[in-house]
This record gives C-alpha cells, sequence and structure tokens, in this order.
C-alpha cells in the first residue's frame, strides 16, 4: 500500500495523539531524533521485537522532511497530558517541547493543537491519523490498521474534529509547551 502521504493527491493529514508527542509508525509527525529514539526503544522492548531503532530513528528523520513541503498541511493534535510525561529523560523531553515550539513559530502549513489537561471527555480516541478522508490509520498494541471505509474514516474525522475544537493553539498552545517544558526543567 505505501506511505499514504506520499502517494500522489495525498496532502492533507491529521493526527491525534493522545498518549505521546509522535506516533511510533507515522514518520511525518513531529519528532526530534533523541524523542524518537526515546519512545522507538521503549516500544521495542516493551514489545519484544528485534532492535531497529537507529534505522527507524534514521528513516523517519529523512521522511520527516515531508513536513517542509509546501503543498501538504499537517494539523496535529496532542494532549498536554503527552508533553507531561517524561519519555526517555526530562533532558528528551526539553528538547522535545522545544522542538515543537519551532515548529509552531516556523512551519505554516503545520498547524499544533493542544488538548488542555483540564478538557472534558468528548470522544474515544487511540492514536489515529486522517489522511485525505481516504483512509485512516490507527495504531493498536499489535500494529497499526489502516481503514479505508466511508464510515470509519468519517467516524475519525468527526473524532478529530471533536478534540480539534478542544484544543488550544497560537500563543495559547505555545503558553502550554511552556509550562510543559518548566516541568521538565524545574527538576
Amino acid at each position: 500500500m505505501g506511505d499514504p502521504a506520499t502517494q500522489p493527491g495525498r496532502s492533507r493529514r491529521r493526527h491525534h495523539q493522545p498518549a505521546r508527542v509522535q506516533r511510533r509508525p507515522d514518520p511525518r509527525a513531529a519528532a526530534n531524533p533523541a524523542y524518537a529514539r526515546a519512545v522507538i526503544s521503549a516500544c521495542v522492548s516493551a514489545l519484544e521485537v528485534p532492535d531497529d531503532t537507529e534505522d527507524t530513528v534514521t528513516a523517519r528523520l529523512h521522511r520527516q522532511a515531508l513536513l517542509d513541503a509546501p503543498d501538504h498541511r499537517f494539523r496535529l493534535l496532542f494532549s498536554e497530558a503527552a508533553l507531561l510525561r517524561t519519555v526517555g529523560s526530562p533532558l528528551v523531553m526539553a528538547s522535545q517541547i522545544r522542538f515543537l515550539r519551532e515548529i509552531l513559530a516556523a512551519r505554516t502549513n503545520v498547524e499544533i493543537g493542544i488538548i488542555p489537561i483540564t478538557a472534558t471527555f468528548v470522544t474515544p480516541a487511540t492514536l489515529f491519523v486522517v489522511n485525505d478522508m481516504v483512509s485512516v490509520d490507527i495504531e493498536t498494541v499489535t500494529g497499526a490498521v489502516t481503514a479505508t471505509s466511508v464510515e470509519d474514516v468519517a467516524l475519525a474525522a468527526r473524532s478529530f474534529d471533536r478534540l480539534a475544537a478542544q484544543a488550544v493553539y497560537g500563543e495559547d498552545a505555545r503558553t502550554i509547551l511552556n509550562r510543559a517544558l518548566a516541568t521538565h526543567t524545574s527538576s
């Protein structure tokens, strides 16, 4: 099937991440090398799979260049809890949060929304990526699933829209990023 975002005619991705600041099988999500390495290493250990951490990090960072493609738009949603959870170490998290602040400031084709920790529960949601209303990638403990039925894609899009309506953007997102950064740099 290939990578949906790099197929002809695919240019819009909506990404929800409830637990981490980026998605393991989605290399276009915003992650710096140290954070990507920490996530992948933890997953390799937990899932007891062969360790291909360095190859995966290299591939992820190479494909991350898609974030700079002017004809692609990304709407990334993160929960504030994902920013507060320590992945790797406080130093790794501080670096990742600074990286997200840079993206927020420099990439006009990437919109970052952060769902405040005080937000009301509005929809069940796991980690998912909606690809141009054509498919939805869903990450589970045992692997990734790609759904292409109109109903599944529509449900994911509705869920994304409900979550996006709760998120904060721009300066409000930067405020949450700064608050999260302070939790990782104060120890």
